[in-house]
């Protein structure tokens, strides 16, 4: 299964792989086909709104192509861990109920981040930057989540080294 696996995996990597390369070729082929007007030129605003429309559409695709690679490096990175953790299951149970600890650990982390976030901010910055409540949100549950894995890293490295050192006192 292990080696059906790799295979697979292989092979979608050299795909992307190569429509990376093709669309990264396609989009700068497009980019230096422009033409670039010489120095002092003033160009009339509608061939310099066209130009920029032009770069603006290359641009979109390539986000467009870049979200559609990220989610499908998520969807098979959490199909693989699925599939890991299915046959870990079957050969150490152990393993798996530490591996689920630990997924559970990260979601009482966001749950947390989310219960303590508030969606209040300024006026002005809500206004100035047309920013909507569920976005404050998210960005303060992710500013809080972000502070409490590092103070749980570092307190797990105080901890743990003050553990060591104890122990190699007693020895």
């Amino acid at each position: 299964m292990k080696d059906r696996i790799s295979i697979i995996s292989n092979v979608i990597f050299w795909v992307f792989m190569v429509a990376a390369i093709i669309f990264t070729i396609w989009y700068f082929y497009f980019v230096f086909k422009m033409e670039l007007p010489g120095e002092g030129v003033v160009l009339p605003a509608a061939k310099v709104e066209f130009k920029i429309g032009q770069m603006g559409t290359s641009l979109s695709g390539i986000l467009i192509f870049t979200y559609l690679i990220m989610g499908l490096a998520v969807l098979l990175t959490l199909g693989y861990s699925i599939i890991s953790l299915i046959k870990k299951t079957k050969d150490n149970p152990k393993s798996a109920i530490k591996t689920l600890g630990m997924f559970g650990a990260v979601v009482l982390v966001w749950l947390i981040s989310y219960l303590l976030a508030s969606s209040s901010m300024p006026e002005y910055y809500i206004e100035k930057h047309s920013l909507t409540l569920g976005t404050i949100k998210w960005v303060d549950v992710g500013l809080i989540a972000t502070y409490l894995l590092f103070f749980i890293v570092l307190g797990t490295l105080i901890a743990g080294n003050i553990r060591n050192s104890l122990l190699k006192r007693q020895k």
